[in-house]
């Protein structure tokens, strides 16, 4: 009668090695503009939070799930645009 026999399982992680230390890069944030405020316009009423992206021009792109848009902002904090909307036909 053979026996099954169970071989134990091992897990290797090859890591890169960095030799000394090195050191972290140190990054600062600062408030340019903020979007909102107690009676926002509708492009900047968020139910949920939005995604953000930004160009190397410091043009904004804020996409809302909830409403469903994006509303495009220059470097300054002036909207430029809003695509999107909801609607009632197919795939709006």
């Amino acid at each position: 009668m053979k026996v099954a026999r169970e071989w134990p399982w091992t897990l290797v992680l090859l890591l890169p090695s960095f030799g000394a230390a090195q050191s972290v890069p140190e990054r600062t944030a600062e408030e340019v503009f903020r979007i909102g405020g107690v009676d926002p316009p509708e492009y900047a009423q968020f139910i949920q939070e939005p995604g953000l992206a930004v160009t190397r021009d410091g043009t904004l792109f804020v996409r809302s799930a909830q409403p469903p848009f994006v509303a495009i902002f220059d470097g300054a904090g002036n909207h430029v645009r809003t695509i999107g909307r909801e609607g009632d036909g197919p795939g709006e």
